[in-house]
């Protein structure tokens, strides 16, 4: 039976839960299916859809944890690696990721078309990529 407790106090009411395991009651197509439905119709300015998400599951799930472990273990002094791959493991023992992130590319375009003053633009300079050196990293997994 559904929730009769208003929107704004479920919000209001909601925790992370750190206590993942490796298994799931949907099936995989599923939620690949949730995760389409929701990158389709999440709202856009001028709908221009800029959304996007990539969905990692089992093995693709855990490569995706051991690499953001690996590149905080070259970036953070070793007492605060530690703690941060604690978390990292924990997140590892889950039984999928979404990254979510938004086409850059896709977003200049409607920045470019729909300038209102002269000061209008990307927020990220042409030259640079608001995912690097991660998003590299994440091509093993299809990501474009």
């Amino acid at each position: 039976m559904a929730s009769t407790k208003p929107f704004s106090e479920a919000v209001k009411a909601r925790r992370t839960y750190y206590a993942l395991d490796s298994s799931s009651p949907i099936p995989d197509a599923r939620i690949q299916e949730i995760v389409s439905h929701t990158i389709t119709h999440v709202p856009s300015a001028f709908n221009s859809q800029t959304s996007r998400a990539v969905l990692l599951l089992n093995e693709e799930h855990k490569k995706c944890w051991d690499i953001i472990a690996e590149v905080y273990k070259q970036q953070l002094p070793a007492e605060k690696f530690e703690r941060a791959n604690q978390r990292f493991q924990g997140f590892r023992k889950g039984y999928g990721t979404i990254l979510f992130y938004e086409d850059t590319d896709r977003v200049r375009v409607f920045q470019n078309k729909f300038k209102t003053t002269p000061t209008d633009g990307p927020a990220v300079p042409d030259d640079q990529k608001e995912f690097d050196p991660v998003e590299d990293r994440l091509k093993v997994f299809g990501a474009k």
